[in-house]
């Protein structure tokens, strides 16, 4: 019973992400070299509107904060650093968790960063979201 209820759970939660893709006439053409940020508007670069206040929990028991935002270009969680510079976390073998405001994420080696959207005791659901690279064109 408890099998079926994970398996129509995790089936209910891909038709609800699945509401959430966008349409084919979201595509963005970037020629090769040009800067992403004039061609992606931030709102479709990232998960949130803006940077949200975060917390860098470690495996050692220490906590980092800093603003923070989920990036769909990288797949990953990014800072904003003392010095005003947005960067990826380059130590995620040493990271327990990562909050963005409210929300959850692990990281998976092969998968980067996933967003732990609910807890079926102590079995979490994960959704990853990234944009895709098409192809070349010339």
């Amino acid at each position: 019973m408890k099998t079926w209820f994970l398996i129509f759970s995790a089936l209910a939660s891909v038709s609800v992400v699945r509401g959430q893709i966008k349409s084919a006439n979201d595509i963005y053409r970037v020629k090769n070299g040009s800067d992403l940020t004039k061609v992606i508007p931030f709102e479709e670069r990232f998960q949130f509107t803006r940077f949200l206040d975060g917390q860098v929990l470690f495996r050692n028991g220490k906590m980092s904060k800093a603003k923070m935002n989920y990036s769909l270009v990288h797949g990953e969680v990014l800072f904003v650093d003392a010095k005003k510079d947005t960067l990826l976390f380059n130590d995620n073998d040493l990271i327990h968790k990562i909050l963005v405001g409210e929300n959850l994420y692990f990281y998976t080696k092969g998968h980067g960063h996933v967003h732990a959207i609910a807890d079926f005791g102590g079995i979490r659901l994960g959704k990853k979201q990234f944009l895709v690279r098409m192809g070349n064109e010339k």
